[in-house]
C-alpha cells in the first residue's frame, strides 16, 4: 500500500469519527448554512428605537414661524415649542433647535444617530426654505433666478447593479467565513489530541503508517470540516440575499451572484487557508497532553484570526504584499472575488504563502510524531 493510500485511510478514519459525532456535523451544516445567514438578516432588520427618525423629540426654543412649520412638517417627530428649558422637554429631548442673534441653530448629541439624521433633515428644510426665499425676492425684483445655479453638478454611479450590495457583503462574508473556518477547526483540535489523551495513538504508531501520512491524514479530516463550514456560510448568504433576507442595506434587490471565476476564488482562498489552519491545529494538538490544554493553546490563534479578519475592513486600498498575510490576505482576496474585481495574482499569493506555512507545519508536526518523547511528555 503506497503512501497515498495510507494517507486516505488515516483521512478516512479520521472522517468516519467527526461523522459519528452527529451534534458536531448537524451544528456545522445547520450554523453554517441557516442559522447563521438567518441570524445576520434578522439582526440587521430589527429597527432600534428611533433608527427611523420617529419618537424623536425637537424641542424648541424662541422659536419663529419658519423654524416651527419646517419641524411640523418632519415625519414621525414629536416638536415641543418652549420659551425656556423645562425638567420635562429635557428628560425627551434628543434635537434642540432655536432662533438666536440673527441666525437658526440645532443641536443633537454626536452619538444619537437617528436625532442626527432628523437635524439633518430640519437643516436641509430649512435652507430650502431660504433658498426659496431668494428665489422669490430675485423674481421679485426682475432678476432670473438661475444665477444661483451658474453650473450643475451631477455625480454619476460607475457601480454595476448590485454593486452597493456586493460591497457590504464583500466585507460580511469573508469575516463570518474565516471566523467560522478557525473556529471549527479548533472543534476539531480533539483528532490531534484525542488519540494521545484515551491512550490509542500508540498502536497507530506501531503500524506500518508512515509518521506523514498520520499527519496529513488527520490534517485533510481538520481541514475538510472547517472548510465545509465556510463554503456553506457562503452559499447561505447568497441564498439569504436571494430570497430579500439580507440585513437592511444589503439587498441585492436579486441582482447579486456569484460568477464560477468569482467562486472559485474564494474557494481556493478557504480550501489553502483550511489548509494551513489544519496544520496548525496539528502541531499544536500533538503538543499539548489534553484536549483542554490544547484549547488554552488555540485560543490566541482565534483572536488573531478575528482581529486580522476586521483589520481587512479598513478603507483603502491594501498594498499586494497585504495579501502575503495570512488570514488578513485571504479576507482581501475574498474581498475583491465578490465584487468581482478580484485578481488571480492576489489570490496565488495568499494560496501560496498558507501551503507554504502549511507544509512547515506539516514538518514540525512529523517531527514531533517521530520524537516518542514528546508525544508521551510529562
Amino acid at each position: 500500500m503506497g503512501r497515498r493510500s495510507k494517507t486516505a485511510l488515516i483521512f478516512g478514519k479520521e472522517a468516519r469519527v467527526l461523522l459519528r459525532d452527529r451534534r458536531l456535523v448537524f451544528g456545522v451544516v445547520m450554523g453554517s448554512l441557516v442559522v447563521f445567514p438567518v441570524l445576520m438578516g434578522l439582526l440587521g432588520r430589527m429597527a432600534r428605537p428611533g433608527d427611523d427618525g420617529s419618537g424623536v423629540q425637537v424641542v424648541l426654543y424662541n422659536a419663529d414661524d419658519l423654524l416651527r412649520d419646517v419641524a411640523s412638517q418632519l415625519p414621525g417627530v414629536e416638536v415641543w415649542d418652549q420659551e425656556f428649558p423645562t425638567d420635562e422637554a429635557r428628560r425627551g429631548e434628543r434635537v434642540s433647535a432655536g432662533r438666536g442673534a440673527g441666525r437658526d441653530w440645532i443641536r443633537a448629541g454626536a452619538g444619537e444617530g437617528a436625532a442626527l439624521r432628523v437635524a439633518d433633515a430640519l437643516e436641509g428644510g430649512l435652507l430650502e426654505r431660504r433658498e426659496q426665499a431668494v428665489r422669490t425676492a430675485l423674481e421679485a425684483r426682475g432678476v432670473d433666478p438661475g444665477v444661483l445655479d451658474p453650473f450643475r453638478v451631477e455625480r454619476l454611479e460607475t457601480a454595476d447593479a448590485g454593486q452597493g450590495s456586493a460591497g457590504a457583503l464583500a466585507i460580511l462574508i469573508p469575516y463570518l467565513a474565516i471566523i467560522l473556518l478557525v473556529s471549527n477547526a479548533v472543534r476539531a483540535t480533539y483528532i490531534a489530541v484525542g488519540e494521545k489523551e484515551h491512550n490509542t495513538l500508540a498502536s497507530l504508531l506501531v503500524t506500518s503508517v508512515p509518521r506523514r501520512s498520520i499527519v496529513l491524514g488527520k490534517s485533510l479530516a481538520v481541514m475538510t470540516l472547517s472548510v465545509t463550514a465556510s463554503v456553506l456560510l457562503v452559499l447561505g448568504m447568497v441564498i439569504i440575499t436571494k430570497l430579500g433576507f439580507a440585513p437592511v442595506g444589503l439587498e441585492s434587490d436579486g441582482t447579486f451572484s456569484l460568477g464560477w471565476v468569482q467562486s472559485w476564488q474564494i474557494l481556493v482562498n478557504l480550501g489553502t487557508l483550511a489548509l494551513l489552519i489544519s496544520g496548525l491545529i496539528m502541531v499544536i494538538g500533538t503538543y499539548a497532553r489534553t484536549q483542554r490544554e490544547a484549547g488554552f493553546f488555540t485560543a490566541p490563534l482565534l483572536f488573531l484570526s478575528i482581529f486580522l479578519a476586521i483589520f481587512s475592513f479598513s478603507p483603502g486600498d491594501f498594498p499586494l504584499a497585504a495579501h502575503a498575510v495570512p488570514i488578513l490576505g485571504n479576507a482581501l482576496s475574498m474581498r475583491g472575488a465578490i465584487l468581482g474585481d478580484g485578481r488571480w495574482v492576489e489570490v496565488g499569493l495568499a494560496g501560496g504563502v498558507n501551503l507554504a506555512c502549511f507544509f512547515l507545519a506539516l514538518r514540525i508536526a512529523v517531527g514531533m510524531y517521530e520524537r516518542e518523547t514528546v508525544l508521551f511528555r510529562p
